[in-house]
């Protein structure tokens, strides 16, 4: 079944989506902030739909942008090779978090917000405090990673296809796990989110990946192991974004084929197919359990009710 987006609106060519969309629903209602080649971040005002408010200071394109729990600080990383802190009330940048030697792909905070950690292509996964600001823990060739729930413990991924699981505790590579399977040489693992706020799903993460799917995984903090649990199949092409629904009954993955896909993330069984992008989708999330918002690099943000 496919549906049609409730809105399409078309940005300026100049302002090329290439990170992914924040759900800012719990931050401001019916928004949501994007960060853009033009080196930009904008407030969207979706019932509106006009920028609000732009974020000015990256020299690069801004690749990755998250809020911590709250909604008081905005965390952007940019090819540039830095991290950027931000106060959204203002709009002015806060602190600059510098330690990378090369691009930085991903930023993201710990479930309470008191870290941060970084990854990009100096093979360098950063973990900030927020107090000082400053912590290499470890090396790898990484594209994404996230906080578990418990804040003990991070998942990256990387272009070879493995995840780890570092130990904040004692700055350890604990764990290396590869996802090739099959006849595949290469399985670029673009992107993991765990699961938070659910005692069932603990210690459950997802990866979107090269071979075309998004595999759920799930780490034992117990023994120090990694299993698949099950996978979301159907998509033709790499996945590039991954997102849970809040009530935890779908999964939406982003994806190469132009496409995204609503999945029953109990039965892994897929439901909506939303057609509409001419590029790859490179950025979603849930508003609320009826309403989606997407970004691509046709260069286009598209709202959709589903």
């Amino acid at each position: 079944m496919e549906s049609d987006p409730a809105i399409d609106y078309s940005f300026n060519p100049s302002e090329l989506i290439q990170s992914s969309v924040h759900n800012l629903r719990e931050v401001k209602p019916a928004a949501v902030m994007r960060g853009s080649h033009d080196k930009t971040i904008k407030l969207w005002d979706l019932n509106k739909l006009q920028s609000s408010k732009t974020l000015t200071g990256h020299k690069e394109g801004v690749w990755c942008i998250k809020y911590n729990k709250d909604g008081t600080q905005l965390l952007s990383a940019s090819p540039e090779g830095i991290a950027k802190l931000w106060d959204p009330k203002t709009g002015k940048s806060t602190a600059d978090l510098k330690g990378h030697t090369k691009r930085v792909f991903w930023a993201t905070y710990n479930p309470s917000s008191t870290m941060i950690a970084t990854c990009g292509s100096d093979r360098l996964v950063l973990l900030w405090d927020l107090k000082k600001l400053s912590a290499p823990i470890a090396q790898n060739n990484l594209l994404s990673c996230d906080f578990f729930q418990d804040d003990k413990y991070i998942v990256t991924t990387n272009l070879e296809g493995d995840v780890n699981v570092i130990s904040q505790q004692d700055n350890m590579n604990i764990i290396k796990h590869e996802t090739i399977e099959g006849h595949l040489k290469t399985n670029t693992a673009f992107c993991c989110t765990t699961i938070k706020n659910s005692e069932s799903e603990s210690g459950i993460f997802l990866v979107g990946a090269e071979n075309k799917k998004v595999t759920k995984f799930r780490f034992d903090p117990r023994d120090y192991e990694v299993e698949k649990v099950g996978q979301f199949v159907g998509h033709s092409n790499s996945i590039r974004n991954v997102q849970v629904s809040n009530n935890m009954q779908h999964l939406l993955s982003c994806c190469e084929d132009h496409s995204l896909r609503i999945w029953d993330y109990q039965t892994y069984e897929p439901k909506i197919i939303l057609s509409g992008h001419r590029d790859n989708v490179s950025g979603g999330a849930f508003i609320n359990e009826n309403t989606i918002v997407s970004s691509s690099w046709d260069l286009r943000v598209m709202v959709w009710k589903i």
